[in-house]
């Protein structure tokens, strides 16, 4: 059901990316169920999850709603996702983190949130500094 649900909010992201109702709601979903396990976070990549919350946070960077489930969502997503750092799936989403920093310079929590995501990805593998 979670593979189905990943497939349908990046689809309605997607679909309507000028709407930031829609663009945090879809941020939000994604969040809660990359939460549930490091599978669920793979159907999320698979459907494209990460591109559709970058460019929710940058369709709408001035939206906190938008930009706070946007961090999020990259948040848990982070916390699952398989890798040595050098997979796609982690690079996109450390290039992904930079992006949200940017786009929520000067909202301290968001940047710490960002900042602690970004130490995990990147040193998730302690023989790979």
């Amino acid at each position: 059901a979670q593979k189905q649900i990943a497939k349908t909010v990046v689809g309605a992201m997607k679909q309507s990316r000028e709407d930031p109702v829609i663009q945090a709601n879809g941020c939000s979903t994604l969040s809660a169920i990359a939460k549930n396990n490091q599978e669920s976070c793979q159907w999320i990549l698979a459907a494209g999850g990460i591109d559709a919350v970058v460019v929710a946070m940058l369709h709408h960077p001035y939206n906190d709603e938008v930009m706070a489930s946007g961090t999020e969502a990259l948040e848990s997503l982070g916390h699952n996702v398989s890798g040595d750092g050098q997979s796609d799936d982690a690079i996109d989403l450390v290039l992904s983190v930079f992006s949200a920093m940017y786009y929520n310079e000067g909202k301290g929590a968001s940047q710490e949130k960002s900042c602690r995501l970004l130490a995990q990805l990147l040193f998730a593998n302690k023989q790979n500094p």
